[in-house]
């Protein structure tokens, strides 16, 4: 199909021009995409996901279409957070096919697992519940929704500029994934030919307890001090991995074994006594 560069709703997005700052950016000397499911690129709008829906709930969206911009008025991640979104890094929405039902609580780590794979940089791990981290600096993120059974991923990543300043209580600070320069509908082919490679082999290959285990070797801080808080508690333990379910998985300071089913997760610097004293065993297969 086609690249589509004009949804016709100029308050949910900017059609892309070639006198457009972002031309150049999103498709380099020209239009050069050859998969078969439709690309909408634009230049700006209020964010791929509201795109992403609105062409979905039109019956312009199907599984593995996605969403391209230059820049983003209005982007959200976790919890709804506003995400800053300069031209030159990338912002996609993509429609997902439905995952089979034990491995749904999963769609967001097996949806984190399939970008790095595009990514092709094994340095990269993935911070429970959904970003992308670099060398202790958060580089991308992924937000999975659901609405009427239908998923769709955004998923952006820094690959100019990264935020100066970011809430006071981030986990981490912003980095860059350097990469070799090319247009982002070039990386988006990559990305997403990875994305969909595994989204679709590893719920075929693997059970989801077996995946999960091997999984936890990826994770960011894995066997390390971390904390996982929101609004309700805060709990501290061991990173031991996560469960089929999609909970992370801590191990106390007495060896128990502490599940946390969402809320944010940062490395400990600050070492109490507790976390000076080697924890009792713990199973966490």
């Amino acid at each position: 199909m086609p690249v589509v560069l004009d949804i016709g709703e100029p308050r949910l997005g900017q059609a892309l021009t070639p006198a457009d700052e972002a031309w150049r950016v999103l498709l380099g000397e020209g239009i050069s995409w050859c998969g078969g499911e439709r690309l909408i690129v634009l230049n700006a709008c209020s964010s791929s996901l509201d795109v992403a829906w609105y062409l979905r709930a039109r019956g312009e969206f199907d599984p593995w279409d996605a969403v391209l911009c230059g820049s983003q008025w209005a982007g959200r991640g976790q919890l709804r957070r506003s995400w800053s979104s300069p031209l030159g890094n990338l912002y996609a929405a993509v429609c997902l096919p439905s995952l089979p039902p034990a491995w749904r609580a999963l769609a967001s780590l097996v949806v984190g697992y399939g970008v790095r794979h595009g990514l092709g940089c094994a340095a990269v791990r993935l911070k429970w519940p959904n970003d992308l981290v670099l060398e202790d600096r958060k580089v991308g993120g992924i937000l999975i929704e659901e609405r009427d059974a239908t998923l769709v991923a955004g998923i952006g990543v820094n690959l100019a500029v990264a935020p100066e300043r970011l809430r006071q209580d981030a986990a981490l600070p912003a980095g860059i994934l350097s990469v070799p320069g090319c247009s982002l509908v070039a990386f988006w082919t990559q990305l997403v030919r990875g994305l969909r490679l595994c989204y679709e082999s590893i719920p075929a290959a693997w059970e989801p307890a077996t995946w999960c285990h091997y999984l936890a070797s990826l994770l960011a801080w894995q066997g390390q001090w971390v904390e996982v808080k929101d609004y309700r508690f805060s709990v501290y333990g061991i990173l031991r991995g996560v469960a089929e379910d999609g909970a992370v998985l801590l191990q106390g300071p007495e060896g128990e074994v502490i599940r946390a089913e969402s809320g944010s997760l940062r490395p400990l610097s600050v070492h109490s006594e507790y976390m000076r004293r080697p924890p009792h065993g713990a199973n966490f297969r």
